[in-house]
């Protein structure tokens, strides 16, 4: 977004821009986006549907990158439809309640 415009396009360490070339040549996902902050943060991608996590990292894995990077760690996550659910637990003290995805 607009926070990637000002901080230029070197803003993305090139290992991330390779990974993201790699797989979109592969055709295995549909986009991706650096998330977060400073050296923690995350490299979100949306795979082509029949692909998983596990496929993206083996193609990783076979590749030039993870010579270079072998400490990428990946994580499973998944979209969340409900979002946050509030409940009002005790409406005379005003308790609440709140669920996340389960």
């Amino acid at each position: 977004g607009q926070k990637k415009i000002m901080a230029g396009e070197d803003a993305e360490p090139q290992v991330m821009k390779d990974i993201v070339e790699l797989l979109s040549n592969k055709e295995v996902i549909v986009g991706a986006s650096l998330c977060g902050a400073g050296g923690g943060g995350f490299l979100v991608m949306l795979t082509r549907e029949g692909y998983f996590k596990d496929d993206l990292q083996h193609i990783l894995e076979e590749s030039e990158i993870n010579a270079k990077h072998p400490n990428i760690s990946w994580h499973d996550c998944q979209v969340c439809v409900d979002g946050i659910k509030l409940f009002h637990v005790e409406p005379q003290n005003e308790t609440f309640r709140m669920e996340w995805h389960q």
